[in-house]
């Protein structure tokens, strides 16, 4: 596993807004090129958000997390910005985000953060 330290620069710090009836983050890949093959329940100040209430918006598209998979999996190049929207509402002020995914190469990627709205 990679470390937290490493793992953690690649949220783009700042990146959390409020639009509407979602929120929404950014991660850059700054560390290697990888192959996602899942996604696992965002967790916000404790509160989890299912695969199936995030959608991934890359430069070429944009797609529900759930449908992420070994044999559906999506490119994370080096370099790449994603961002994840999410269902649901926050209040204004500091939030801590627990992301997990896991890669075919690296295996699981799992790092917390925090970023004020």
């Amino acid at each position: 596993m990679l470390p937290k330290f490493m793992l953690k620069k690649m949220y783009q710090k700042g990146s959390l807004q409020q639009e509407g009836e979602q929120f929404s983050f950014k991660i850059v890949n700054n560390l290697a090129s990888g192959t996602v093959i899942s996604v696992d329940p965002l967790k916000v100040d404790e509160k989890e958000y299912k695969p199936t209430e995030i959608t991934i918006l890359t430069e070429e598209e944009e797609f529900p997390c759930s449908e992420v998979s070994k044999e559906n999996p999506f490119k994370l190049a080096k370099g790449n910005e994603v961002q994840f929207n999410v269902k649901g509402e926050l209040e204004s002020g500091e939030h801590t985000l627990e992301i997990s995914f896991k890669t075919k190469e690296a295996g699981k990627i799992a790092f917390d953060v925090k970023d004020e709205l």
